[in-house]
């Protein structure tokens, strides 16, 4: 969990790699066990016409860290071998954004990857993966359906993880909605 300076330093710098937080021990089976359990093995959500397809796969992925992705032209940032990847989520069916998703060793907030920003590359969800999910089922009870999206939602979402909803890419999602 961040506490309020570290979100505020966070914000005023606007990359999520740049916090200092004390590690944490991170146990693997229980979070494998929690996917495994709450979230979907894929989902495909949509904005208008467009598809966002989720895959969460601890197994596929095998909270394989982060730099050790296999970049086809590009090298691997520092930043991600704190990162250990359980799923992806591709936007347009490859022709718009395809970011990883991980648990940060640090402070296991779940992350994304996305290999093709030249910075910023870390992209801040949820503080835990317990709020990961919630948020994930409550915004995939509208999306994955093609449900009108009530004007409450980021007001819903954000009382979820109240310190970093403003800043993650869930408000940056239903912002472009």
């Amino acid at each position: 969990m961040f506490t309020q300076p570290q979100l505020t330093a966070l914000n005023q710098r606007n990359d999520v790699t740049d916090l200092l937080i004390a590690p944490m021990s991170v146990d693997l089976k229980s979070i494998r066990k929690q996917i495994d359990s709450e979230l979907p093995r894929s989902s495909r959500w949509w904005f208008d016409d467009t598809p966002l397809d989720w895959e969460f796969a601890p197994d596929r992925y095998s909270f394989l860290p982060g730099d050790e992705l296999e970049m086809v032209g590009g090298d691997t940032r520092e930043e991600w071998s704190e990162l250990l990847i359980f799923g992806s989520f591709d936007y347009a069916e490859g022709g718009g954004a395809a970011p990883w998703i991980a648990v940060r060793t640090s402070d296991q907030a779940i992350c994304g990857i996305d290999v093709e920003r030249k910075s910023g590359s870390v992209l801040l969800f949820n503080s835990t993966l317990r709020q990961f999910v919630s948020t994930f089922s409550t915004l995939d009870q509208y999306f994955s359906h093609r449900n009108p999206v009530p004007s409450s939602i980021c007001s819903k979402v954000g009382a979820i993880d109240p310190l970093v909803y403003p800043i993650s890419e869930w408000s940056k999602m239903i912002a472009h909605t």
